[in-house]
């Protein structure tokens, strides 16, 4: 034990002199007295916490860490194998938020070394008496995996402690979409009193949902046959010819074949809103794929548990199925 207290004394004393002098060369001799292989927990701690106080990152920080909040957009750099969503999931940043962020024209066309702009910038903080790595996510209502990307400096294996300075994530403000007019397809009664999809007259605004295809509806949302039905039907005369589209812009989390639904493609819009497009006969999109507002996503069909020829239609929020004639135009 005198052989440790002997090295935490001479180290605090050093950490002391180089804080009075402001001694910007300190922080190194910090960095030099740290052993590679620490030999006791407490001198683990120890190091960390002269680390902390003498490292440059921290000494920027320390007059007023209330005034440290960093106002730029962190900058992340596209790698191999990025998507929009992966990034977006990596930060916790829905993915239309870093596309807007950048004027993306193409979210699917990401390049290797391509700059993002990320809506998310930092402030400094420094650990509280009781604060966690869970509390402090919750707290900044991020991650603790968003943290510990932001603080590549600090070990955060073990947990945070007492005086401890951390950056946490603040997101920055995206500029609403442009409005812009759009023409959109809305329910109306034949003479045989069945609804139908048809076109109307051009609306002024940004339209949120649109009809994935024109066509008949031959079954509502809601009980049939003792059963819930959590979506609508609709058929189009073209059948195995007519083209499906998405109801609204977002990334394909699923493309494949899914038991009843037969070969089925989701989409996630983001905020809790999830589309389903069921027994089709074709899919023309990928996994990852980002869509636009009205892009073709497959061909209408009968797989999967299906009586007919129809597109198998849900609009889901929060996870829970609603009916799609509530948010359609």
């Amino acid at each position: 034990m005198p052989g440790k207290t002997a090295w935490l004394a001479s180290s605090l004393s050093i950490a002391t002199a180089g804080w009075m002098l402001g001694d910007t060369q300190s922080a190194q001799a910090a960095m030099d007295l740290q052993p590679k292989t620490p030999q006791w927990a407490k001198e683990h701690v120890a190091q960390q916490v002269l680390f902390q106080y003498l490292s440059p990152i921290v000494t920027i920080a320390h007059g007023n860490l209330a005034a440290q909040e960093e106002l730029q957009p962190l900058l992340y750099e596209v790698k191999d194998g990025d998507t929009l969503y992966s990034i977006s999931k990596r930060y916790g940043l829905p993915f239309e938020r870093i596309s807007l962020f950048n004027r993306l024209p193409d979210a699917n066309r990401l390049q290797v070394g391509q700059k993002l702009k990320l809506p998310l910038s930092k402030k400094w903080i420094r650990v509280q008496e009781g604060q966690t790595l869970k509390t402090l996510a919750e707290q900044y209502k991020t991650s603790p995996n968003v943290i510990e990307r932001l603080n590549p400096h600090v070990d955060l294996s073990v947990e945070v402690y007492v005086g401890q300075v951390l950056a946490m994530p603040i997101q920055l403000k995206v500029p609403s979409p442009p409005v812009e007019r759009t023409s959109v397809r809305v329910p109306v009664k034949s003479k045989s009193g069945v609804l139908v999809a048809s076109r109307s007259q051009a609306a002024q605004g940004v339209i949120s949902f649109r009809w994935p295809v024109v066509g008949q509806i031959t079954s509502r949302f809601g009980w049939r046959n003792g059963r819930m039905h959590t979506g609508i039907d609709i058929w189009n005369e073209q059948r195995e010819r007519c083209v499906i589209h998405s109801a609204w812009g977002g990334v394909v989390t699923r493309a494949g074949y899914s038991n009843g639904y037969g070969n089925l493609v989701i989409i996630d819009h983001g905020n809790g809103w999830v589309t389903y497009y069921g027994h089709l006969s074709r899919i023309t999109v990928a996994k990852g794929q980002f869509l636009a507002t009205g892009s073709p996503l497959g061909y209408m069909g009968q797989t999967g548990h299906a009586t007919g020829v129809h597109l198998h239609f849900e609009v889901r929020r929060g996870g829970k199925p609603i009916d799609p004639l509530s948010v359609l135009p």
